[in-house]
């Protein structure tokens, strides 16, 4: 039995992580004569970083985590089944490093070409990092699975799967009256990878339905942005995302300024560079896409 066992390795391999978990469980019939027995170790509080003399950078960390194998596996370099729960990964700095590095652990270092056989990472919270100033934290919950991948190229792999998830119903309200709406969309889809999160790339964003109100709502923020004696909160370039493709369908513009205006409501074009301006908080920023080899890239101003 192993109850509250603890491992723990700082700047491990090539790759140079940092790594922590709590091992428990019971193995039995170890012996040659019981190779194919079936073993179970539950990992607690899993975590990951990438080593930096200035401090770890955090990638990966699960609360539960479960091990399966047989002896005989492991006598062959097979792992049976890796399952993660319910684990958060931050896409940013730590996890662009060890993309990086081409793979986690390269086939030389210990470990490197064990082979899992089964890989399942079930609800998946991933945060990405290093979001234009003034917007919010945002989490995208994934589901994967992957098959007799060498513990080596798992990074490669997991980085390289696309992903699709979909916000709906998104309000960008007055900072004053929360009844009144400056920006809604009734559907945003995110196509990513990993990889591309750690680099700040989308493959594609579809936006369905959205809707800008040219009215009290914009300009409360677009005054309280232009308050005397507030100082211009500026985008560092660090922060600029790419988005390859950028889809807009049934977009609306609607004008309803006081009780004199009237409505005009428009298809947004699909081509050319355009110039949209988000408000985020009380903070104005205007994000300019651009048309360039075929990709688009936001740029905070």
């Amino acid at each position: 039995m192993i109850e509250r066992g603890y491992l723990w390795a700082e700047n491990f391999g090539q790759s140079g992580v940092d790594f922590s978990a709590g091992i428990n469980g019971t193995l039995s019939a170890l012996g040659p004569a019981q190779g194919d027995a079936w073993h179970e170790l539950r990992v607690d509080n899993f975590y990951l970083a990438s080593h930096d003399p200035a401090g770890s950078l955090p990638v990966m960390g699960a609360g539960l985590c479960q091990l399966n194998f047989t002896v005989a596996g492991l006598q062959n370099g097979r792992v049976a089944g890796v399952r993660v729960e319910a684990g958060w990964m931050l896409a940013g700095v730590g996890l662009e490093r060890l993309m990086a590095e081409g793979e986690f652990a390269p086939a030389g270092e210990p470990g490197g070409a064990l082979v899992i056989e089964s890989l399942d990472l079930v609800e998946l919270q991933v945060q990405p990092d290093g979001l234009p100033g003034g917007l919010p934290a945002i989490s995208l919950r994934i589901n994967t699975a992957l098959q007799n991948v060498p513990f080596g190229e798992v990074a490669d792999e997991l980085g390289e799967i696309r992903h699709q998830v979909e916000f709906s119903e998104i309000e960008l309200l007055s900072p004053t009256d929360p009844l009144q709406r400056a920006v809604t969309v009734r559907s945003a889809f995110v196509i990513f990878t990993l990889a591309g999160l750690a680099r700040r790339d989308l493959e594609e964003v579809k936006l369905i339905g959205p809707t800008v109100y040219v009215g009290e709502a914009l300009f409360e923020y677009m005054q309280a942005a232009d308050e005397p004696g507030k100082e211009p909160v500026v985008v560092q370039e660090s922060e600029d995302w790419n988005v390859d493709t950028l889809r807009v369908n049934f977009g609306r513009v609607v004008i309803a300024v006081g009780a004199l205006a009237g409505r005009l409501a428009s298809r947004l074009p699909h081509h050319g560079a355009q110039s949209f301006t988000f408000l985020a908080g009380r903070v104005e920023r205007r994000i300019c896409a651009q048309g360039s080899g075929g990709g688009l890239r936001f740029s905070g101003l």
